[in-house]
C-alpha cells in the first residue's frame, strides 16, 4: 500500500465505513484519521491527515464516504467534509460537523449539524470550487440523492423529537425546492 508522508509509520487500516465505485473501494479507518483507496489490482493508497474524520467510537456522528465519480471520494462526519483525489491530494471543504451528505451528478449536498435547535437547517451545495447555501424549512432527519436532485425528510424545527408530523422536500438543480404537505408519522415513522 502506498502512503502519503504522514502515514509512513502505519501500513494497516481497521475497516469502518465502506464505499465503492467501479473497481475502486474506499475504507475509513475506525481508529485513526485515515482513509484507504484500494484499486482492482489490490494496490492501495492511504490518506491520513489532521482533520480527517477520525473514529466512529468517539462520536455519535457517523463517518460517511461518497465516491465522486471521477476516481476520488468525499469524506464527511464529525470533522467536516474532505475530498480525496486519485492523485493523492486532500482538501477540507467544510470544517464543521456534518450529519448528512449526498451526491447527485457533480453536486454534493451537505447538512452541517445545527448549534441552535430552533433554527432551520442550511443545506450547502458544493460543485467543484463553487458552493452555495439554501435554507431548508425545518430540521432534516434524512438526506438522499434522488432523480438527479435531493430528497429531504424534515420536521418542524420548533417541534419536539416525538412530534408526529414530517415533511418531504425535494430539491432539483439548480435551486428548485418543492415542499410537500405535512404528513403524520404512521407505521414505519417513529419519533
Amino acid at each position: 500500500m502506498t502512503q502519503n508522508p504522514a502515514t509512513e509509520h502505519r501500513r494497516t487500516v481497521i475497516p469502518g465505513a465502506l464505499a465503492a465505485s467501479g473497481d475502486t473501494v474506499w475504507v475509513a479507518d475506525l481508529s485513526a484519521p485515515a482513509v484507504a483507496r484500494i484499486g482492482a489490482d489490490g494496490h492501495g493508497v492511504l490518506y491520513r491527515w489532521e482533520g480527517l474524520p477520525s473514529s466512529f467510537l468517539d462520536s455519535p456522528i457517523r463517518v460517511g464516504l461518497i465516491p465522486d465519480g471521477a476516481g476520488g471520494c468525499w469524506v464527511y462526519g464529525r470533522r467536516g467534509v474532505q475530498h480525496c483525489t486519485p492523485s493523492g491530494t486532500t482538501t477540507t471543504l467544510i470544517a464543521e460537523t456534518v450529519e448528512f451528505a449526498a451526491l447527485a451528478g457533480e453536486t454534493l449536498a451537505v447538512l452541517p449539524t445545527r448549534q441552535d435547535r430552533a433554527a432551520p437547517d442550511v443545506l450547502h451545495l458544493l460543485e467543484g470550487e463553487a458552493s452555495r447555501a439554501l435554507i431548508v424549512p425545518g430540521q432534516a432527519e434524512a438526506l438522499v440523492s434522488h432523480n438527479g436532485g435531493f430528497t429531504l425528510l424534515l420536521r418542524d424545527a420548533a417541534a419536539s423529537s416525538v412530534d408526529k408530523h414530517v415533511t418531504i422536500a425535494r430539491l432539483q438543480p439548480p435551486d428548485t425546492l418543492t415542499v410537500e404537505p405535512v404528513r403524520e408519522r404512521t407505521g414505519c415513522f417513529r419519533g
